[in-house]
């Protein structure tokens, strides 16, 4: 690519992206230690509002960028890119028209002069630097460049001031050069206990950008979850009703930076909401941003779906069952909250529960607590081991799943059906089973009109519950129906109807069964309806066979 090898002819038209310098100069400007330096005080008030920066050569992101990596001489790793982009052989034709602002005072020639001009002064716009003096050291306040302008601003004939007379006459309408704007850019990112501070807004584009870094670096955090959520689909995908501003990626930092436990140490809250939103602070988008308060914390999430997953297995447990295998920290799944969610909407009396509950008491519409369409994920019925009326249920497969009266209604005719079918496929059993001994009892007489002998007590005919044995003396003389040892095509016949009958009738059965355990009252009822009404229309029918198969066998064993 152009920014490794930008020495080829094709890179001369090649643009680096805004969103690339963005990235970059939050890596410079948001560290500790380089929130000083007079590139990144611009870069933060082009953010803010460039239209009032009052140039929009100064605004030029990547000047901005060439003046922190070249006249700062930065060997931070955000300027890797810069550095190789724009070097000394570089054919893209940007390096060129975005040059570094050199008209800029650098950091350590703003700390100098203001120091000199200071002298022995302590007060006023020599105050917040004292400490880096006394210690030797470049001043290292985040509003550097805005206490020297105030300073030149009321003494620009001073000797100290040649930095800033240089500045403002290459940038001609400047913010730094006129004494209200000043006041108005005070940094309140680093000093919001400052009343100029009430109205203060941090740029929407650094608090994005400050949201991508920490989900970048943990996408798993639940604060991230709402984050691509609303990207994708804006508020409705979220619809929460005690978050409206759910989807500000300054209520987003709120969300993981404050009420999200073991977080606020990442790069991303110390860059400036940390400090932006201490205690003391001016800020009023601290306090009107309050983030998601119901949402779980990410800890809660994997600590509560890991337990829900180990007493047992559950659709999306795979998710995650080799990152706990491997006893990391937390599960890697991107969206680990509504891993949870789904696992205790499932089945929402499991005692790992309650913390779900609680959110969707307070927020009912969050899409963590119904799984609507419109969600990026949708979760399936509540499984209830109990008798329950709910809808929508499983009932028997994963896309039957009764939601409305009508669809109950017909899940109602169809269980009941199905039971009236299995006590006609009963009926067809019984009927082959008379069949084959009014057969075989046929085939009997045929062949041996006369009895046979066989000893005391055995059981010669059994037939719908009837039987004849033997009962004068050791020996009756009796007929029987024998089987041959050697299977003919009738008995082969037979024997492959009842393998089809037994098939068909445990199948219906247990289908029947597993109907029932779905535990829903209307299911129960159709089922157990079924079998009543499959005793009147074909319970008498059951006893015919019977009793014919009775009159048969009595009339073989006289």
């Amino acid at each position: 690519s152009c920014v490794t090898n930008p020495s080829l002819s094709t890179c001369m038209s090649y643009t680096y992206s805004d969103t690339s310098i963005t990235t970059d100069m939050q890596g410079l400007c948001s560290v500790v230690g380089n929130t000083y330096l007079p590139a990144c005080s611009a870069w933060r008030a082009c953010m803010t509002n460039s239209s009032s920066v009052g140039s929009s050569t100064v605004c030029n992101k990547l000047s901005l960028l060439a003046t922190v990596c070249v006249n700062e001489s930065s060997t931070s790793t955000s300027c890797n890119n810069y550095k190789s982009l724009c070097s000394t052989t570089s054919m893209v034709s940007q390096c060129s028209t975005s040059a570094p602002l050199s008209h800029l005072p650098t950091s350590a020639g703003v700390s100098g002069a203001l120091q000199a001009a200071c002298g022995s002064t302590t007060t006023g716009v020599c105050a917040p630097c004292q400490s880096y003096w006394t210690s030797n050291t470049v001043c290292k306040v985040s509003n550097l460049i805005e206490l020297y302008s105030q300073y030149c601003y009321g003494n620009s004939g001073s000797s100290y001031c040649t930095s800033f007379n240089s500045m403002c006459s290459a940038y001609p309408g400047l913010y730094l050069c006129n004494n209200v704007s000043i006041a108005a850019y005070s940094d309140c990112m680093f000093n919001p206990t400052s009343s100029s501070c009430m109205n203060y807004q941090y740029p929407t584009a650094l608090a994005t950008s400050d949201v991508i870094s920490l989900c970048t670096a943990m996408p798993y955090m639940s604060g991230c979850t709402i984050f691509r959520n609303c990207n994708s689909s804006g508020f409705s995908a979220i619809d929460s009703s005690t978050d409206l501003n759910a989807c500000n990626p300054f209520d987003i930092m709120t969300t993981i930076c404050t009420l999200d436990t073991g977080m606020r140490m990442m790069g991303g809250c110390r860059r400036a909401y940390n400090t932006m939103c201490a205690a003391g602070t001016m800020i009023k988008e601290c306090s009107n941003y309050t983030g998601m308060a119901v949402l779980p914390t990410t800890t809660q999430a994997n600590s509560l779906s890991k337990s829900i997953c180990t007493e047992m297995t559950m659709d999306g447990c795979s998710y995650c069952d080799s990152d706990w295998a491997a006893n990391k920290t937390f599960c890697s799944y991107n969206d680990l909250v509504v891993l949870y969610s789904y696992l205790c909407y499932s089945m929402p009396d499991m005692t790992q529960c309650p913390t779900w509950k609680a959110m969707c008491a307070a927020d009912p519409t969050l899409f963590l607590c119904t799984f609507s369409s419109n969600s990026s994920y949708t979760a399936g019925p509540a499984m209830m081991m109990y008798f329950n009326t709910q809808t929508p249920f499983y009932l028997l497969w994963k896309t039957w799943t009764p939601k409305t009266p009508g669809k109950l209604c017909g899940a109602f005719f169809a269980m009941f059906f199905l039971t009236l079918f299995y006590e006609f496929c009963q009926l067809v059993k019984a009927n082959l089973e008379a069949y084959e001994k009014r057969i075989l009892a046929s085939i009997r007489r045929q062949k041996d009109p006369n009895s046979v002998s066989n000893p005391k007590g055995v059981v010669v005919a059994e037939v719908g519950g009837c039987e004849s044995r033997a009962s004068n003396g050791n020996t009756e003389s009796v007929n029987t129906q024998t089987f041959g040892l050697h299977p003919t095509l009738f008995t082969i016949m037979l024997d492959i109807a009842r393998m089809i009958m037994a098939f068909i009738t445990s199948g219906i059965g247990y289908l029947l069964m597993l109907g029932v355990m779905c535990f829903n009252v209307t299911i129960f009822f159709s089922v157990i309806t079924g079998f009543g009404i499959g005793a009147v229309l074909f319970g008498r029918l059951k006893m015919r066979i019977g009793s014919d198969a009775c009159s048969l066998s009595e009339a073989m064993c006289h």
